[in-house]
């Protein structure tokens, strides 16, 4: 069974960006490092400076040539825990496939939530193996993106620095919290910057921010949307709204897991904001200076 698995680029996506423990569902059962040779992974690769497609393999050699040579073969007794669930530690490495020099090693841990039952061989339906990364280096980088880096205040650029740390390592409370600070402390300067911009559209989202100087944030972000540019209404919904609506959640009673996979969330929304706000004023002002050009 083992041989025939094909991970989805899905996976591929999920294992390169997680965090370190975070747990991922893979859809598959299996207990072989094998499963994992010649996987693809898009990591950073230090010599060419961007990401490249990494393939996997067992590492070191050594293991390799002692495991068993089928992908097929039973787990050892050690595979399975005393209630019967299934426990495994995978050590792999990835070479970069433009350079041929770079590499990344993981170490994975694969486990059931379900206890499986070996004997009757391997074509019996099994219980899904849960990934978690457990080591690897060079670490996924963990510093601001410079769009990020050179928009927020001295202040929120130090508590996105703590957010992302948190991440890094699966704190989800706490990546959560830090996350919805930098959002309740830059949402009305984003829209404050719109205002300032070259957009056409620019004096109306100034009268706003006027008319809902002391009002409730929620009627601004409603209003603003139809002022908003092409960029940042063609998600289908309002960013600063949704920006806005995480900061209602509460932290009380929601588990590690799910603040994590918030946290995540509000900081893909808030770079793709930041990153829209700032192109919309460098485009315009780029092809205002090109028609001044070509006037001259």
């Amino acid at each position: 069974m083992n041989a025939d698995i094909k991970f989805s680029k899905d996976l591929s996506d999920r294992l390169s960006e997680a965090p370190l423990y975070r747990k991922i569902d893979t859809g598959h059962f299996f207990y072989s490092a094998y499963s994992f040779v010649g996987f693809a992974l898009d990591l950073p690769c230090p010599v060419d400076k961007s990401t490249r497609t990494f393939h996997l393999d067992i590492f070191p050699k050594s293991v390799k040539d002692a495991m068993a040579k089928e992908p097929g073969d039973r787990p050892s007794a050690g595979h399975v825990t005393e209630d019967g669930k299934l426990l495994f530690t995978i050590q792999l490495r990835g070479t970069c496939m433009t350079c041929k020099s770079s590499h990344v090693d993981l170490l994975l841990q694969g486990f059931t939530e379900e206890p499986v039952d070996l004997q009757y061989g391997l074509d019996v339906p099994r219980a899904n193996v849960f990934l978690r990364k457990i080591g690897q280096y060079p670490p996924n980088e963990i510093s601001p993106p410079p769009v990020i880096a050179r928009y927020l205040t001295t202040e929120d650029l130090d508590l996105y620095k703590k957010a992302l740390m948190n991440l890094s390592s699966s704190y989800g409370i706490g990546a959560f919290a830090y996350m919805r600070r930098i959002v309740e402390n830059e949402l009305r300067r984003m829209i404050n910057d719109l205002a300032e911009s070259q957009l056409a559209t620019a004096s109306r989202i100034k009268e706003l921010l006027a008319s809902h100087d002391n009002a409730r944030m929620a009627d601004l972000v409603d209003a603003v949307l139809p002022h908003l540019p092409p960029s940042l209404r063609e998600l289908g919904d309002n960013p600063f709204k949704l920006l806005y609506g995480l900061l209602s959640e509460g932290l009380h009673g929601r588990s590690d897991e799910d603040c994590l996979a918030k946290a995540q969330s509000l900081d893909t929304v808030l770079r793709f904001t930041i990153k829209k706000i700032q192109e919309e004023g460098s485009e315009i002002n780029s092809v205002r200076e090109a028609l001044k050009n070509l006037r001259n």
